[in-house]
């Protein structure tokens, strides 16, 4: 069961009207990817704890450019690539599973970094495959580490909270106030949602005359990198962007 985007937007009350007394998972982005609405994670997390419903967020969009308190949101388990806004190289990714639902998920792999004892069960004269569960999330864990890409994604990591994943939020407020106001001016439409607690890093737009697919190739050629999705012209600065960089992606806008 799918709940509907309206103008942009997913309605709270489309998704809880969606849950009834069989619903084991709710699962939701945090940020949808075509138009860049954030989700009331707050609201729907306590509605999930209230009626025991495991609560996924699909992060990947939102995960470093806007805060996430697991806690506060009720989050049972969340997942988040790391080139996305966390800054880090593609392989290397987030999972995260709350000690309060661990022994409710089964893993579908298994693999040697899955199980406890897996040194003691290579090391004898015979194979004992002993399937015990490492302890925490590490039981999802199933193949071996991309090394490389998780020292390339920590390093990210650590430069997202020395510059502060609020200041972020903040910095993309206003390149997305500059944007929005001056594509507006030239007639485009804002898919994305204004209203406060709804915006994001993603700012989506379409134009009566032009397709999103020849916008982008007009920046492109101009330098500038964008992307369409769902027929939306779709813009994602972050915290390296300034708004000078803004202002000229508007200008060279049709």
């Amino acid at each position: 069961r799918l709940a509907p985007e309206r103008n942009g937007r997913i309605e709270v009350e489309d998704l809880l009207a969606l849950v009834d007394r069989r619903t084991r998972v709710l699962a939701v982005s945090f940020v949808q990817f075509a138009s860049g609405f954030r989700v009331d994670l707050e609201r729907l997390g306590e509605f999930c704890r209230r009626r025991d419903v495991l609560f996924v967020v699909d992060a990947i969009q939102g995960l470093g450019a806007l805060p996430f308190d697991v806690e506060r949101f009720h989050v049972d388990a969340f997942a988040a690539d790391g080139h996305k806004w966390l800054l880090g190289p593609e392989g290397a990714a987030i999972l995260y599973v709350s000690s309060r639902v661990l022994d409710r998920l089964e893993p579908t792999l298994v693999g040697w970094m899955s199980v406890r004892n897996w040194r003691d069960s290579i090391s004898e004269e015979e194979l004992t495959y002993d399937l015990s569960y490492r302890e925490g999330a590490l039981r999802f864990e199933s193949g071996t580490l991309n090394a490389c890409g998780l020292c390339g994604l920590g390093a990210s990591v650590e430069l997202l909270l020395e510059v502060g994943i609020s200041r972020i939020e903040e910095h993309l407020t206003v390149l997305g106030r500059e944007l929005c106001e001056r594509l507006q001016a030239k007639g485009y439409r804002v898919v994305s949602s204004r209203r406060p607690g709804e915006t994001s890093g993603i700012f989506c737009f379409t134009h009566p005359h032009y397709s999103a697919q020849e916008l982008v190739a007009r920046l492109e050629q101009r330098g500038i990198i964008v992307s369409a999705r769902l027929g939306r012209l779709r813009i994602s600065p972050h915290l390296y962007n300034t708004l000078e960089e803004i202002v000229e992606v508007a200008t060279q806008l049709p």
